[in-house]
């Protein structure tokens, strides 16, 4: 995760130990497209997004959507999780299989975006 996600986590979630940083390969121009958010300012919910690509594979998108289920069940509506990629498109493949199991509540749907849009998607 970024540096700036790590901090958000240790400060909502309160792990009992470090969030790990790992370099995720934008650039800061990237960073900069997001707007600023007033410190000290309590955050009503966390959005986890991922960019996949197919639901079976190496990333491992059912894992995803697993886990975060187990985390919704946690923490209710604090937590969404965006899901862009193919096969992650509204009434596709992901999310048909995630609503079979009842995991697919706080869960968006995004599907294949242009890059572009992507990036102010993360933004």
């Amino acid at each position: 995760v970024s540096p700036y996600l790590a901090d958000s986590l240790n400060g909502f979630l309160r792990p009992q130990s470090d969030v790990v940083v790992v370099c995720n390969g934008l650039s800061p121009g990237v960073f900069a497209m997001g707007e600023k958010r007033p410190s000290g300012r309590k955050r009503d919910r966390v959005v986890f997004v991922s960019i996949l690509s197919g639901l079976a594979g190496c990333k491992n998108g059912r894992a995803l959507i697993e886990a975060f289920a187990l985390l919704r069940r946690e923490l209710g509506t604090q937590v969404e999780l965006w899901m862009l990629g193919s096969q992650y498109e509204p009434g596709g493949l992901a999310q048909a299989w995630a609503r079979q199991r009842s995991w697919d509540a706080g869960i968006r749907f995004i599907g294949f975006v242009p890059y572009a849009e992507c990036l102010r998607t993360l933004a």
